[in-house]
């Protein structure tokens, strides 16, 4: 892209935040851009308002427009997420208030585990408590 010198990124449906770079930071046309509502950056305020009041080392928080649609979709998204977790939830406490079998199975495997994770902390201390005074001898001396 080093001898590239015209590109045209106009009505590709282009999104997202333009690369930072040196090649694409020469091209400063502002039709080059156009057709492309959701393409953001650096390039495109600095373009559009010729480099009057804008900084091109601006934040994120500055850049970014609120879009009308944007607070709908994401209520919707935690509302379809809360639900599948309370739908997720109530069928597992269902499925353990219903089957016995299963019921035994999911408290005798906590219950495994419990031991296990307890065993070994258990023998960790001990080891450790064993080797504490050890070392503390061989500091001193």
């Amino acid at each position: 892209m080093y001898s590239l010198s015209h590109l045209n990124l106009s009505n590709n449906n282009l999104s997202g935040r333009i690369p930072w770079g040196k090649q694409l930071q020469t091209f400063c046309d502002p039709s080059i851009y156009g057709g492309n509502p959701d393409l953001r950056g650096w390039p495109l305020p600095w373009c559009f308002n010729n480099a009057s009041s804008k900084s091109p080392f601006q934040t994120r928080a500055q850049e970014e427009e609120p879009r009308n649609g944007d607070e709908s979709e994401m209520i919707w998204l935690y509302a379809i997420s809360m639900l599948g977790f309370v739908v997720g939830l109530l069928g597992f406490i269902y499925v353990l208030m219903i089957k016995q079998a299963t019921r035994i199975a999911y408290f005798y495997l906590i219950d495994m585990t419990y031991d296990y994770i307890y065993v070994q902390l258990a023998m960790g201390f001990a080891k450790l408590k064993s080797v504490l005074p050890i070392l503390m001898n061989n500091n001193q001396g």
